[in-house]
């Protein structure tokens, strides 16, 4: 996680190294622009730095991070968490992405290490109740629309019933407020992106797929990319991308997993070809690669445990087949 802290005072600078060192000490990488040093403009420097870091810290008023932050704020998924410190260290605020992006945990940390108070607004976390967003983002979940979850949450603070529908194993007993059954509002985990078992249903995932890919030398990104449209890969749930090691070096794969964050593994023909299970086999791709399947056997051996989802689907010389990694889902 990378930690962007700015101060605008001598004393607020002082406040933004104690905080710095102890976010370091919980493996966070930070970085501090102090003003007259690093930056002359607020908003220019904000401006720089809010598409790129995981958190921001701003040591000084909230105004300031308020009118700064303002025109950059686009999406509760996206967007980094933002905590204020006051530069004495009495409070730490979360004011952005207090759940999904981890403000209002990391305004926790950051209170007990200047020995100060965080500051909590959220409704969820002063009444001590369940929140679905927090949850999700614990049990590693894409949620696939944000806007359910303040109506998740409205039933929950008032007291109404949600249901939860898992396709998923889950460990820990179910929330207060949360039950399986028939409920007209209720959380659903699962793959399928269509199904909703309530009138109001929030719809979540686990990000745990994995994708195998083989295609023909040079295969541009956008080949690369309507292949796995074509497939039917719910790309937000990709987490790795694996193909036989010739493709190492493939301009396309590369950059698609760049511009996706994904991890990459590449594998030996020998590799794939020990793998034991059922896989579609081609004659041409065993003489051309050493492996009678690429996508398959690569997306497999990169899961580990779990199950292929998604066969060998293939169009204009790219191959694509998924994975899903066993999951189990804590309360």
């Amino acid at each position: 996680m990378k930690c962007a802290l700015l101060a605008f005072t001598a004393r607020g600078s002082e406040t933004a190294a104690r905080i710095s060192a102890a976010l370091r000490e919980n493996g966070c990488e930070t970085e501090t622009f102090v003003t007259g040093r690093d930056f002359e403009s607020v908003r220019a420097i904000v401006g720089r730095i809010f598409p790129i870091f995981d958190v921001l810290v701003f040591v000084g008023a909230c105004g300031i991070a308020v009118r700064t932050i303002a025109p950059h704020i686009k999406s509760k998924a996206t967007d980094p968490a933002v905590i204020v410190c006051d530069e004495l260290g009495k409070h730490a605020i979360p004011i952005l992405s207090g759940h999904i992006g981890g403000a209002n945990e990391m305004a926790v940390d950051i209170a007990a290490a200047l020995g100060g108070e965080a500051v909590l607004t959220t409704a969820t976390d002063i009444n001590g109740v369940f929140a679905a967003d927090l949850w999700a983002k614990k049990n590693g979940l894409v949620i696939r629309n944000l806007g359910i979850v303040k109506l998740v949450s409205s039933r929950i603070l008032n007291g109404e019933p949600v249901g939860f529908v898992s396709e998923y194993d889950y460990e820990g007993e179910l929330p207060p407020g949360v039950s399986e059954g028939d409920h007209k509002c209720g959380i659903y985990v699962g793959a399928d992106d269509k199904r909703k078992p309530f009138q109001i249903t929030l719809s979540m995932a686990p990000k745990n797929l994995v994708l195998g890919i083989g295609c023909r030398r040079g295969a541009p990104l956008e080949k690369i990319e309507e292949a796995i449209s074509f497939a039917g890969v719910e790309i937000e749930r990709v987490t790795k991308l694996c193909s036989i090691d010739i493709k190492a070096n493939e301009p396309g794969l590369l950059e698609f997993a760049r511009k996706r964050g994904l991890e990459t593994e590449f594998f030996s023909a020998e590799s794939l070809m020990s793998l034991e299970g059922e896989f579609s086999s081609s004659d041409y791709v065993r003489s051309a690669t050493g492996a009678d399947n690429v996508c398959e056997r690569a997306a497999a051996l990169g899961g580990g445990k779990g199950k292929l989802v998604v066969r060998k689907k293939s169009l204009n010389g790219v191959t694509v087949a998924v994975f899903e990694k066993y999951v189990s889902l804590r309360f």
